[in-house]
């Protein structure tokens, strides 16, 4: 190929000298122009496996023709570039080689062919296939504690998930956790764990996008309810009869066991008032004013229905009014001796703990009739009650 001059030598025939001279003979020029071929890059697809895949393949000539003679030398001075996109969205323009799974382009580049003009035919292409896995997810479980049950391994990496497929050997199964399915409370039937899993190389890189994950199986998260025995009690053990009602406050002590998250407790009470009235489980007496010592007994059925992150065993809890003390000074008389009865004056009620000794308008009433009179003698001045 190229632009060539031919140096001409004019001269005339014997026939032609007596009619004709040369006035001039001037050199000619002319020109060998490289073929058009045009090619497509053949590459077949494959799996990834991890490992970097260079040009290796074929060309295919779409028009024109190579010169046998030209094959070897014309294949080689062809170079084959890698353009597109991976399946975890990085770029990849003019790549002599390609890791990552995605479809890209091949980019013709020939060098050194001064006889041909090669034309890229624009259709070769190269697909780097993610490999199918098909995985289980696993069962994991644990007591209530009041923190999450992941679907994961505390240490991130996740073992014994594979069906079928097979990871890179510099790879291994994690999991996010700000992805994993998760559960805090205790839930009968559990819940399915549909954590997704990822991929990560030894260089701690996320390699997901190059498996295709099937997910043929799920475990299950479960949480168990946790043990715990409770003591119901009040804010006080005892109080001096005011009149009022005491109710249950749903306060407890813990015997045994942990408490990781408030429990909502009922509880009765039951025993024998001081003034003799009986109080029984099924009056379900949730408060108590009269002096009397009391049996508290947590309502089990509702505590475990109320708790369901507990398996609650109740112990009995005490509570007590005592009665109210109260002082009572009777009242002072006297008259002349006239054969009737002396009656005592008003008496007076105090209190030691209160100003208000007596509570909801109780009143003090003597009975005159169980009033003891003594006279010492005829000449006392006063008898004595």
């Amino acid at each position: 190929v190229g632009k060539y001059t031919a140096s001409v030598s004019c001269t005339l025939s014997e026939a032609l000298e007596a009619d004709y001279e040369i006035a001039e003979c001037r050199d000619c020029a002319f020109a060998i122009l490289p073929r058009e071929i045009t090619v497509t890059p053949i590459l077949p697809d494959a799996e990834y496996d991890g490992a970097e895949h260079g040009f290796t393949g074929s060309y295919e000539i779409v028009s024109g023709e190579v010169l046998d003679a030209d094959k070897a030398a014309f294949e080689s001075a062809l170079y084959v570039y890698f353009t597109g996109t991976t399946l975890g969205g990085e770029t990849v323009e003019n790549a002599l080689s390609v890791t990552e799974a995605g479809t890209y382009t091949l980019v013709l580049m020939p060098d050194a062919l001064t006889d041909y003009t090669v034309i890229d035919s624009g259709e070769g292409s190269f697909t780097l296939t993610p490999i199918e896995l098909h995985v289980r997810t696993l069962n994991y479980s644990k007591t209530y504690d009041g923190t999450p049950l992941y679907g994961m391994s505390e240490s991130y990496e996740i073992a014994q998930v594979l069906i079928s497929g097979e990871l890179v050997s510099t790879h291994r199964f994690t999991a996010l956790q700000s992805e994993a399915a998760h559960i805090t409370d205790v839930l009968d039937s559990g819940m399915p764990n549909d954590t997704p899993y990822r991929i990560f190389d030894s260089e701690n890189l996320d390699k997901t996008h190059n498996y295709n994950i099937v997910y043929e199986q799920y475990g299950y998260l479960f949480i168990s309810a946790a043990s715990v025995t409770l003591r119901p009690s009040m804010d006080r053990d005892s109080v001096e009869y005011d009149g009022t009602a005491h109710a249950y406050d749903g306060g407890y002590e813990v015997v045994s066991g942990e408490v990781y998250s408030d429990i909502y407790l009922t509880a009765y009470f039951t025993g024998t008032t001081a003034g003799g009235f009986v109080i029984s489980i099924y009056d379900y007496a949730d408060s108590v004013a009269d002096a009397g010592a009391y049996t508290l007994t947590i309502d089990e059925n509702l505590a475990r229905a109320n708790n369901p992150n507990y398996t609650i065993s109740c112990e009995s809890g005490a509570f007590t009014v005592l009665k109210r003390a109260v002082t009572v000074t009777t009242g002072s008389g006297s008259k002349e001796y006239d054969g009737t009865p002396l009656a005592a004056g008003d008496a007076s009620v105090s209190a030691p703990t209160s100003d208000r000794p007596l509570v909801n308008d109780h009143v003090i009433e003597i009975d005159a009739d169980s009033i003891a009179y003594s006279f010492v003698s005829v000449a006392d001045t006063a008898g004595k009650s």
